[in-house]
């Protein structure tokens, strides 16, 4: 979420009338994401509103953002904020030349780093990944970058040259065979689940937030990815023991197929290329945001480690 966005009250009171709301009293841009300029929102009924504006998505983008949104209020996800619809029964505003979504601005805290952190995030993992008749949702490969996009990226024509002989030296040595052939249980999967796309209340998971990336796609994938950027020591490195707090939560809610657990350490070397390569594509693709044309480095750096440390300890 952030501020990039520069709008008057006027605008903010236009976007409200849309969906039937009173003026604004109160609003002020929020300072974290990447993809919406967001404000918090306070109106004359004392309605607390989280109002974004897309800077980098289309509209249709956006309505299949929504689409998929929808369908989990529908499976009764429980840490689901939905988007509010307008007075013609829309999910993206459009005013003029801006366009965006309304949500409910809902309280809680990003978690800190710890043991029962990951619990938490497992099984939230888990009751997303038992989420049923997803026929209709998108598939993740659509919006997000899985082994096949991975692939078809490094033998593309201009890749980009350091990823490329990173992701490819992490790559070796390593059997793809179940993510490649897609013998891997697939499902609704989140595609981003960093710790800090949650929020807490109490020392427990209330919200998941950031669907952008979401859709069907293998689940031990899904898992690889959230591993890869929650169960962190104070080093920024993967810990094994986190991560058995994190799998412990998961399969207090759905247990892990034998085929899964056999692919977990592939999913997570996965995980941070795929996160990787979506910050390649906006960061120095799309240039949507300044200096941070590097910051895929550090996912492969901790890759790079990880696959040091697994490598050791298996050899032992």
């Amino acid at each position: 979420m952030a501020g990039y966005t520069q709008i008057h009250q006027k605008t903010i009171d236009a976007i409200l009338s849309l969906y039937g709301k009173s003026k604004a009293i109160e609003w002020n841009a929020m300072t974290h994401g990447i993809s919406n300029s967001n404000f918090r929102v306070v109106t004359a009924d004392n309605e607390e509103l989280l109002l974004k504006i897309s800077n980098d998505k289309s509209r249709l983008e956006l309505e299949a953002e929504q689409e998929v949104l929808l369908w989990l209020k529908k499976q009764d996800f429980p840490h689901l904020v939905a988007p509010l619809s307008t007075t013609s029964n829309r999910e993206v505003y459009q005013l003029d030349n801006y366009f965006g979504v309304v949500f409910p601005f809902v309280q809680g805290e990003p978690p800190e780093i710890d043991p029962h952190t990951c619990k938490e995030l497992g099984a939230a993992l888990a009751r997303l990944h038992n989420c049923q008749n997803f026929e209709t949702v998108r598939p993740y490969s659509s919006v997000g970058q899985d082994y096949h996009v991975i692939i078809n990226y490094l033998r593309s024509q201009n890749p980009h040259p350091d990823f490329t002989q990173k992701a490819e030296s992490l790559m070796r040595n390593i059997d793809w065979s179940a993510f490649e052939n897609m013998q891997l249980p697939q499902g609704f999967i989140h595609g981003d689940l960093y710790y800090d796309n949650t929020l807490f209340k109490k020392g427990c998971l209330e919200y998941v937030l950031d669907f952008e990336q979401s859709g069907i796609g293998s689940l031990i994938f899904d898992i690889g990815v959230s591993i890869s950027g929650s169960c962190l020591n104070s080093n920024g490195m993967i810990d094994s023991d986190l991560i058995s707090n994190f799998i412990n939560g998961y399969e207090h809610i759905r247990e892990l197929e034998s085929l899964e657990k056999e692919n977990l350490y592939p999913a997570i070397i996965l995980g941070l290329i795929s996160i990787s390569l979506w910050r390649i594509i906006r960061f120095n693709q799309k240039q949507i945001t300044k200096d941070r044309e590097e910051s895929y480095k550090e996912l492969l750096d901790r890759a790079f480690e990880f696959k040091e440390n697994y490598e050791r300890k298996k050899s032992l």
